[in-house]
């Protein structure tokens, strides 16, 4: 669960660096961004994005095994189905995981998004006359 959760922190650093990347590729430097090399970054920016998508289905449909254990989980799971009150019981045994799960996941969704939404005007303020370039280069720094 952990590396799941941390793979949104790695997603935001590589993006970062992918826009950072195309914003010099394609001359987006200066002060004023110009709506055909802006278009042209949010274009390599999907890009880049879906063909990663594209090789990780194709991956799994094509070479990705599934393990004996998943397959013996799966039975087990099916078995268990068919007992009179299997929720019950999973609520009695789980529930302090799933109760510290969840206070986790809103401590972390907390102090992550309320960082991130106001990331761009705390350099606004620190840095005022800075191109967005710059900017995206703090931006990446504060990933």
């Amino acid at each position: 669960m952990v590396l799941v959760f941390s793979n949104q922190g790695m997603g935001n650093l590589v993006n970062s660096i992918v826009i950072l990347l195309a914003m010099g590729i394609f001359g987006e430097t200066k002060l004023d961004l110009t709506q055909e090399g802006s278009r042209k970054v949010l274009f390599a920016m999907y890009f880049i994005g879906a063909a990663v998508c594209l090789v990780m289905v194709v991956y799994r449909f094509t070479f990705l095994e599934e393990s004996e254990m998943f397959e013996q989980q799966k039975q087990k799971k099916s078995e268990a189905a068919s007992t009179s009150r299997p929720f019950t019981k999973y609520i009695y045994l789980y529930w302090p995981r799933q109760f510290v799960a969840s206070v986790a996941w809103v401590a972390n969704d907390f102090a992550f998004y309320g960082n991130k939404l106001q990331q761009s005007r705390f350099i606004d303020f620190l840095y005022p006359d800075a191109t967005p370039y710059v900017k995206m280069q703090w931006t990446v720094l504060n990933r």
